[in-house]
């Protein structure tokens, strides 16, 4: 769920602190969270993990 929030968050151009902000965790925490998002997807940057997260969000709602 933390997962889906945070790159809902990168969706919208927030920052690290705004999202940490939002979700009322610490900076720290987000960006942990950031470099496994990049990794898991696998992205260079923010806006490729929104892009690949929404493609795949994508797909999934189709199959269903």
């Amino acid at each position: 769920m933390l997962f889906r929030s945070i790159l809902g968050l990168l969706a919208t151009g927030a920052t690290n602190s705004q999202i940490a902000a939002a979700l009322v965790v610490s900076e720290s925490t987000i960006k942990s969270h950031v470099k496994r998002i990049l990794h898991k997807l696998p992205a260079a940057n923010r806006a490729e993990a929104v892009y690949r997260y929404t493609q795949l969000s994508g797909k999934r709602s189709r199959a269903s």
